[in-house]
């Protein structure tokens, strides 16, 4: 078989040879774009490129609006009082207005007695309302004084029994009808917090200077320097706290769920420290906010991620701040996120030896390549300090070398620099297939556009045939439109053979596809050589049933919560769902209230081995991956998600999320997706595993001394309408 390529005159007689031509390069004998020794990938058929210059600058252009608050005298005689919450917040509020130009206008401040419980509930209400803020607007929540915990009310799910509050001014006085006040609960918060977040977009930022403003119980320990910001709650909470306030908690999520603005994707959440510490003030200061204004002065804003600013922190004694929430990637302030293909880890050198603080937990692989730079702020048109390998990746470290023997060693400022990679390696490539038609030029057109690409880290691509891809594409029977098919018996086993979308014969539309494939099927398959920690895991998905309903006049809400119940449909891995909803040509499903949710939850089977989790939902109709959850908090000091012996919720409960609803596509009798549980025994942000669909538009939505373990836990999840059988290959 043949192809003539008009555009340069030339016969080929195979697909690799017709990719070489397109690429520029001159024709070879053989085929050198083969794998398994016979040749090489074709991402190593080009010379290497430097990493394109990148100008990324902060659109930060107030209104920003904020809500700052700050107590230091409480009304109960059993709440002492604080010194130094009001003077953080007016710090806060001056940096606001001095630094980032936010006008006073735009900023509510609530001190002492203006800060009692229902003020600071209404104050959040005023956000969701205000005709001003625009969605994606930013807007900050600051709050200074004390916090506090206690056992969760009966009907009320927390993985760890307990119920993390921030400590209003007239807390433990009778309110206006008599009652008691109580604190504002952690999941009354993330209810306002989730409606804020829906009302005006997800570009919200809270920093509490308190502790117990995580999750848990915390010791409590004094330093006779120090004025501590949590108290011991002793009174009982009501079953029934803020049923007023609380709204519906189910989201409405498909095969492909929309990343829904709730729980740890409504919000970053800055906290001052771990759950087991406490949050301390000295000389009329808290630590935290001290440090975190000194920070952001030093940087400034418009340079840093949420990431970034924690790393560059400094130490604190006793406590170790908590950054937590689906979006710590982005840009303070900020809702766009960093590239996804910028992969920057910290390097260091010691005795001659090159230590990447990244491994194959991160995806890192043998072979790639990475730019060393001094700083994590260089512009991508600096010249790199040099070139390293990754020679020997551990599973959150790796040892980097020179290329070759030749090249000429060099020292890293102080021992420590930043590496971003900058190829990729065969593991990571896309096993694609094509045959070798006229139809399909636009295809080949693609292939040699994406390769020739000097775009950083830059997954490979294999052409081999079709019973070994992991993608296959074909011309659709009218001529017009570009088949993406699916060959791999993971998946072809339960019955979807092709993805649900197709696309214009145009290269640009291609490449998309070709991108979401690569990174798609690459975070599906990786897994460790040696994985112990799905032993220690048990993993349920149940029905979720309301535990309580009520009514909100005020804002004519279903006031719903759930629970799990029934058996766990997770059996020999594989999750079998009968749909009766259907998603409408918008993406939006029909028959919302009649649908079933599901939530998951986690129990840890070990009593010395906390975990960090990252969930994800990778959608074979569409090659998108959904977050379920992450770890919220991140660094080295971040703590566990997973308790050991304990459980996680996720969908419902306090653990994060929204409950799950599965959808089948209009025409679709069948769907199949995969659940991909990632656990680690060490703090891993999983940011850069999410994705859009490419047919989608753009810009849419502990004490005992670990051993360094990761592990990936993948269940399928069958989604049929009622009647349609499978047929398990």
């Amino acid at each position: 078989m043949s192809l003539f390529l008009s555009t340069k005159n030339v016969v080929v007689k195979s697909a690799e040879e017709a990719l070489w031509v397109l690429m520029g390069k001159q024709k070879v004998e053989g085929n050198e774009l083969s794998e398994n020794g016979r040749g090489r990938a074709l991402s190593d058929i080009q010379e290497l490129h430097q990493p394109p210059a990148v100008q990324r600058a902060l659109s930060f252009h107030p209104p920003l609006h904020a809500l700052i608050i700050g107590i230091d005298q409480y009304l109960s005689k059993r709440v002492s009082n604080l010194r130094g919450c009001v003077a953080d917040a007016d710090a806060v509020a001056d940096y606001l207005q001095t630094e980032l130009s936010v006008p006073p206008t735009q900023i509510v401040n609530l001190r002492n007695d203006q800060a009692t419980r229902a003020g600071i509930i209404a104050a959040i209400n005023a956000l969701i309302d205000n005709p001003d803020i625009q969605s994606g607007d930013p807007i900050v929540v600051f709050y200074a004084g004390h916090g506090g915990s206690k056992e969760a009310p009966s009907g009320w799910s927390a993985s760890t029994g307990m119920i993390s509050m921030i400590i209003p001014h007239d807390c433990n006085r009778p309110g206006p009808d008599g009652r008691k006040v109580h604190g504002i609960a952690d999941r009354t918060l993330g209810s306002l917090f989730t409606k804020l977040a829906g009302s005006k977009g997800d570009n919200i930022t809270v920093v509490f200077d308190c502790c117990f403003s995580g999750s848990g119980t915390r010791k409590s320990y004094y330093e006779p320097t120090r004025l501590v910001r949590g108290i011991t709650y002793d009174e009982d909470l009501p079953s029934d706290l803020d049923e007023d306030v609380l709204g519906a908690d189910t989201g409405t999520r498909a095969a492909a769920p929309q990343k829904a603005a709730t729980g740890l994707a409504s919000h970053v959440l800055l906290a001052a420290c771990q759950s087991d510490e406490v949050a301390g003030e000295e000389r009329g200061r808290g630590l935290f906010s001290q440090a975190l204004l000194e920070t952001l002065k030093a940087v400034g804003a418009e340079k840093v991620t949420y990431l970034d600013l924690r790393r560059r922190l400094p130490d604190l004694p006793g406590q170790n701040p908590q950054f937590e929430g689906a979006n710590v990637d982005r840009l303070l302030f900020d809702a766009r996120a960093p590239s996804r293909d910028r992969a920057l880890y910290r390097i260091n050198q010691n005795d001659g030896t090159y230590v990447l603080e990244a491994g194959s937990a991160h995806g890192v692989t043998a072979g790639v390549r990475f730019s060393v730079y001094a700083s994590r702020d260089f512009l991508s048109t600096d010249e790199p300090l040099g070139i390293l390998v990754a020679t020997a990746p551990a599973a959150f470290t790796t040892t980097m070398s020179l290329p070759s023997p030749q090249s000429i060693s060099f020292e890293l400022p102080d021992h420590a620099g930043y590496a971003l990679q900058t190829s990729a390696s065969q593991d990571e490539a896309l096993r694609l297939h094509v045959p070798l038609q006229s139809g399909l030029l636009s295809v080949f057109e693609a292939v040699a556009a994406e390769l020739n690409a000097p775009t950083y880290a830059k997954r490979a691509i294999l052409l081999v045939e079709k019973d070994r891809a992991d993608l296959s594409v074909a011309l659709a029977d009218d001529g017009h439109k570009i088949v993406y098919h699916l060959p791999s018996t993971m998946i072809t086993r339960y019955g979807l053979t092709r993805l649900y979308h197709t696309s214009e014969p145009q290269p640009a539309a291609i490449r998309r596809v070709l991108q979401a494939a690569a990174h798609f099927f690459w975070h599906l398959r990786r897994s460790p050589e040696q994985g112990s920690l799905r032993d220690k895991v048990d993993i349920e998905l149940q029905v979720l049933q309301s535990t309580g309903y009520n009514f909100d006049v005020d804002n004519l809400d279903d006031l719903e919560m759930h629970g799990p119940v029934g058996e766990n449909l997770i059996q020999d891995g594989v999750v079998d769902v009968e749909v009766v909803g259907e998603l409408a040509p918008d993406g939006t499903p029909k028959d919302f209230e009649s649908a079933t949710v599901y939530g998951l939850t986690l129990h840890s089977k070990t009593p010395d081995l906390p975990l960090y989790v990252g969930l994800f939902y990778f959608d074979c109709s569409d090659l998108s991956i959904s977050e379920y959850y992450t770890s919220p908090a991140t660094g080295p000091n971040a703590e566990p998600s997973l308790p050991a012996n304990g459980i996680l919720p996720i969908g419902y409960g306090d653990g994060g999320g929204r409950p799950y609803n599965y959808y089948l596509r209009q025409g679709q009798d069948l769907d199949v997706g995969f659940l991909r549980l990632f656990l680690s025994v060490q703090p891993i942000h999983f940011s850069g595993i999410a994705q859009q669909s490419p047919f989608e538009p753009r810009n849419r939505q502990t004490n005992v001394d670990a051993e360094p373990w990761w592990d990936a836990v993948t269940i399928t999840v069958v989604q049929r309408k009622p009647g349609t059988k499978i047929t398990v290959a």
